[in-house]
C-alpha cells in the first residue's frame, strides 16, 4: 500500500517531519512509515531480521512520540527498519519497496553546507518521488494530491529538493 516516509532522526527534525507527513497522509488516505535507517556490517547482513537500532540509540527515544503524533492525525503509522551498505542506495531502494509517494529524510547534520547541498541532490536524484529534507536552505512547498490522483498515478508533482 502507497504511504509517506519519514526517516527518523533526530527528535526535533522527526516530529517536524510527521506532523508534514501525517498531513500529507491525511489528505491522501494512505498511512506513514516511520523509517530507521540500520547500517549494515557487510553486505551479507543486509535485510538480516536480528540486525536492530541499538536500543540506546537517541534517535528511537522519540518514538512513541512520533506514533502519538500520528494517532493525533488519525493516520496509520508503521515502524519499518531498513537495512542499507549505502546510505541513498538504501533509501531509493526502501522507498520504492515501500511504494512511497514522498520521502522526508534528513541531510548530514554536521556536515559542511555544500556537503549537505550535494548529499541532498544525490538522494533527490535517486528518488522518484517528492523529496524533503526541510533544511532551512531548501524551500518546502507540500504538493496537495487528491486520494484520485493517487489512485489513478495521475500524480504530477515538480521534483522539489533544491539541485544547488
Amino acid at each position: 500500500m502507497p504511504c509517506v516516509i519519514v526517516i527518523i532522526s533526530e527528535r526535533q527534525w522527526s516530529l517536524r517531519a510527521t506532523h508534514l507527513a501525517c498531513a500529507m497522509a491525511r489528505s491522501l488516505g494512505t498511512g506513514v512509515k516511520l523509517v530507521k535507517m540500520v547500517a549494515a556490517p557487510t553486505p551479507y547482513h543486509l535485510g538480516a531480521s536480528y540486525i536492530l537500532p541499538d536500543e540506546n540509540d537517541p534517535d528511537m527515544v522519540a518514538l512513541p512520540e512520533l506514533l502519538a503524533t500520528a494517532e493525533e492525525y488519525g493516520v496509520a503509522a508503521e515502524v519499518v527498519y531498513l537495512h542499507y551498505a549505502s546510505y541513498v542506495g538504501g533509501l531509493a531502494s526502501g522507498a520504492e519497496q515501500l511504494e512511497a509517494l514522498a520521502v522526508f529524510a534528513p541531510s548530514p547534520s554536521r556536515a559542511p553546507a555544500f556537503w549537505r547541498r550535494f548529499r541532498r541532490w544525490q538522494m533527490a536524484r535517486a528518488l522518484t518521488v517528492p523529496f524533503y529534507t526541510l533544511d532551512p536552505d531548501q524551500k518546502v512547498v507540500l504538493p496537495i494530491i487528491t486520494a484520485e490522483a493517487a489512485a489513478t498515478d495521475a500524480i504530477n508533482v515538480p521534483r522539489l529538493a533544491s539541485r544547488s
